[in-house]
């Protein structure tokens, strides 16, 4: 019959001399005087500050000169949030320094329209809030917008010999530059 015995092993360190063992030391106490840390992403500092958690809302409603998105608030960890809203550029990581809307303070979700946009170009938006730490912003996310042509629909009326009444709707976001009716006898007349 065998026994099984555990054998436990200790590492020390030390300083060996020809009289033997001098002394042993283990791992160092930490300092318990830690310098004061002002960072406020560093929890030890008594004035640590947190900033919220932030998500930023997908983008929805993309038009040619505007989009909406909007920013859910995780935690605000009990710092009043000073200002909110949304920031774009056609440059990634947009800050406040960029375009932004300002949908004031509060920690409760919000939405915001995007406007003053391009037709037909790339933007990147992210969701920001601002307590007395800071300012955070949410992940970014990116749209393109449309591209600014109108949506044109015709309808035929009071159809003779000679003549064709057409009734047309045109829809866009941009001005007018012209508009009117192409007609010939081959398809697709421009």
């Amino acid at each position: 019959m065998y026994t099984k015995t555990r054998l436990i092993i200790l590492a020390m360190a030390g300083i060996v001399t020809a009289g033997g063992l001098i002394t042993c030391s283990g791992p160092s106490a930490p300092d318990l005087d830690e310098p004061r840390y002002d960072n406020p992403y560093d929890e030890r500092s008594d004035d640590y500050i947190p900033t919220p958690d932030l998500n930023t809302v997908p983008v929805s409603g993309i038009r040619a000169m505007e989009a909406v998105s909007g920013g859910d608030f995780e935690t605000d960890y009990g710092k009043p949030v000073t200002a909110k809203g949304l920031c774009w550029s056609t440059e990634e990581e947009p800050t406040v320094e960029d375009e932004c809307s300002d949908e004031g303070g509060g920690n409760e979700n919000f939405v915001s329209t995007l406007s003053g946009l391009e037709p037909d170009q790339l933007y990147h938006v992210r969701a920001y809030a601002t307590n007395e730490a800071g300012t955070i912003y949410g992940g970014q996310r990116s749209l393109t917008t449309l591209d600014g042509k109108p949506e044109v629909s015709i309808e035929l009326e009071n159809k003779t010999a000679l003549s064709i009444r057409v009734k047309g709707d045109i829809v866009s976001e941009l001005q007018m530059a012209s508009y009117g009716v192409c007609y010939d006898r081959d398809p697709d007349p421009d």
